[in-house]
């Protein structure tokens, strides 16, 4: 077994034994996790010495619809061991209409397939197709009698359903660690000076109100509170400045706009805002604040997914740029930008993933301590983290955390950081199956710091992470004791898992 399947693929292997004894003679939903055919192949192989009377099916473009695919499906049960769809990864085409129906179907007929087919069902799913599955046919994922992963070593899977965490977004900007209580006071005397400035010349008052605006506006982003932040934009900033003919003042506030919209995740109207700053500071030729709303404009084409349009900002833009001004420092940022974009596709290839690292390590960290400092350190450092991470190196991505990124923020007392490579930290336990301490970990030192920072955004994150979590352990937990339940009717030692 060990010469075929990687050791952690090998206890995998027996687990999948130890079920498929159990489900003997009765329908089981078996969901195996694979990435790359290899994989497969070789538990596939496994799986046709161990299980006598296994048969296999691949769904296809003749079964157009899941009747098509369950008749055959109850067909095939005849005699048979156990059942392996493959093929799903196409079937289950995420750009296909016709796959929602599908899944609905299957959803619907759960109770029908299991009583047709009396016998284990073994679906090769690729972790997209599964989270497709999972999305659109949570009934019958209920009925799941567990989930196998065979892929590389420590491969993440379960990040796949906790929400992406770039500490990327806050390279530039200012550390504000003041608690919810102190930005609420804040935005209050800011108020008053608002309604103090409106009795005065506005002439006099203009480069004084727009800075207040800017603090209250961000002031409300962080603080979750939507509608506030809105209509200081919208009913205040923006027509000032247009009233104004200020064209500085008028590309700030839709620079506001995008960071405000960009925390509400609406990336579309984000990179509108963006590029109405872009070609109003372009229109008035100031130079280094186009540089800066460009960059911005570049990150928001990424959070939306246009990862074509950041890379083409970020390579055939900046790089160059900043190659012929032989500005080191940015150019190990601009370079960093590019392996994020390279992180935010779907299926970088392995190859990709090993050059992101090698550029990393070789030409942007070794640049960062001297010229940018223990935070931009940090944050390049959770960057080479991530890149470990999608290559399956787990426990190299949560050593660099713990050991170098988190010491390297408690240096610039970034508190609102800190919490979130801890909750990156919790990730990584729980794709380790180690739901309790992802839980405990969110639990004691990042709630608590995004709570007392007044982060509403980053709270909803946190807990929605936390649920699903919860929601593993208990289904984990759930199995265990059904497992044993069970074993202890058969010749099993439940202990073998």
């Amino acid at each position: 077994m060990n010469a075929i399947l990687p050791a952690s693929c090998s206890e995998e292997f027996k687990r999948l034994m130890l079920y498929l004894e159990i489900k003997h003679d009765r329908w089981g939903l078996f969901l195996m996790l694979y990435r790359h055919a290899s994989e497969r192949a070789a538990v596939v192989q496994m799986l046709e010495s161990a299980q006598p009377g296994l048969r296999s099916i691949e769904a296809s473009s003749r079964h157009a619809r899941w009747m098509d695919l369950e008749n055959d499906l109850a067909a095939l049960s005849v005699g048979a061991s156990a059942i392996q769809v493959m093929g799903l990864e196409r079937w289950l085409d995420v750009d296909d209409d016709e796959t929602p129906r599908k899944l609905g179907h299957m959803n619907m007929r759960r109770d029908q397939f299991a009583a047709r087919v009396p016998c284990p069902i073994l679906l090769w799913l690729t972790p997209k197709a599964l989270r497709m599955l999972v999305g659109e046919a949570k009934d019958l994922w209920s009925w799941r009698t567990g989930h196998f992963r065979f892929l590389h070593p420590e491969a993440p899977t379960l990040s796949m359903t906790h929400r992406s965490k770039d500490l990327g977004r806050h390279l530039h900007r200012d550390v504000d660690i003041r608690s919810e209580e102190l930005k609420r006071l804040r935005l209050e005397e800011r108020c008053m000076a608002l309604h103090e400035l409106a009795a005065c010349s506005p002439t006099d008052t203009l480069d004084w109100g727009q800075f207040v605006l800017t603090d209250m506006i961000r002031h409300a982003t962080s603080l979750g509170d939507w509608e506030d932040a809105d209509d200081l934009l919208l009913l205040e900033m923006i027509p000032r400045a247009r009233a104004a003919g200020d064209q500085i003042g008028l590309a700030d506030a839709h620079g506001l706009l995008a960071e405000l919209r960009t925390a509400q995740e609406q990336f579309e109207a984000a990179v509108m805002a963006r590029d109405k700053q872009v070609r109003l500071l372009r229109r008035i030729q100031a130079e280094n604040a186009h540089e800066r709303a460009l960059s911005a404009l570049a990150s928001a084409h990424r959070a939306r997914g246009d990862i074509r349009n950041a890379r083409r900002i970020w390579e055939r833009g900046f790089l160059p740029t900043y190659v012929a001004r032989g500005t080191r420092k940015w150019q190990a940022f601009t370079k960093a930008e590019i392996v994020r974009c390279l992180l935010s596709t779907e299926q970088p290839s392995d190859n990709d993933l090993k050059n992101a690292e090698e550029v990393l390590r070789d030409e942007v960290l070794p640049t960062l301590p001297d010229l940018a400092g223990e935070r931009a350190t940090a944050i390049t450092l959770d960057l080479l983290a991530d890149v470990l991470e999608r290559q399956g190196e787990l426990d190299d991505a949560l050593r660099i955390r713990r050991r170098d990124v988190i010491p390297l923020l408690a240096v610039s007392k970034d508190i609102r950081l800190i919490a979130w490579v801890v909750c990156k930290v919790a990730d990584g336990f729980a794709q380790q199956g180690r739901f309790e301490d992802a839980i405990a970990l969110r639990a004691d030192e990042a709630i608590p710091v995004f709570q007392y920072l007044g982060d509403k955004p980053a709270l909803a994150v946190v807990e929605a992470d936390q649920a699903i979590d919860r929601t593993a352990l208990a289904d984990m937990n759930a199995a265990l004791a059904a497992m044993r339940g069970e074993c202890g009717e058969s010749t099993l030692n439940p202990d073998r898992t």
